[in-house]
């Protein structure tokens, strides 16, 4: 998800140029059409402090230790954005709402776990759009299938 978030703010701060707003284009229908799978899985656990992994199952794998849990909301309502940091890179609420307002024409509202799971809890974290937002969601769990922007994702194979 924060690669994903660096590209899409790289094309928000070139968003006058040719290539950018062809690029918002396509993104914008990528974000209605798909819910777009990202390569980061949240694990949101009973005590202590939540866990975000990015680029799960590559050698790039890095995890990075946050309170996530809380209520849904929009983005730029958010009263501690901190967790965000942990999930995008960033938790500048007001870059992050426009970047996603400027890709989908909607304001951004993120989805999350609201209250401590009585057991860890695993989410994938993906990025769509519907008709009155545009979603970061990060408490949908990872048996799902969708698609993804250049990024395979399966199941783990089962040992017997």
């Amino acid at each position: 998800m924060p690669l994903h978030h660096a590209i899409f703010k790289a094309l928000y701060q070139q968003r006058d140029t040719n290539q950018a707003k062809e690029a918002r284009e396509f993104l914008e229908q990528q974000f209605r059409e798909k819910w777009l799978t990202t390569l980061t899985r949240i694990t949101y656990t009973p005590r202590g402090k939540d866990k975000a992994t990015h680029n799960f199952g590559t050698q790039e794998q890095y995890e990075i230790d946050e309170n996530i849990i809380g209520e849904d909301g929009w983005i730029k309502n958010l009263k501690k954005p901190k967790f965000l940091e942990a999930i995008l890179g960033s938790s500048d609420i007001k870059e992050i709402n426009n970047i996603y307002t400027w890709i989908t024409n909607k304001e951004a509202y993120i989805w999350r776990v609201n209250s401590a799971p009585e057991q860890n809890t695993e989410r994938v974290a993906r990025f769509y759009a519907v008709s009155g937002r545009a979603d970061l969601d990060c408490d949908r769990g990872p048996s799902g299938s969708n698609d993804s922007l250049g990024v395979l994702a399966c199941r783990e194979a089962t040992r017997s």
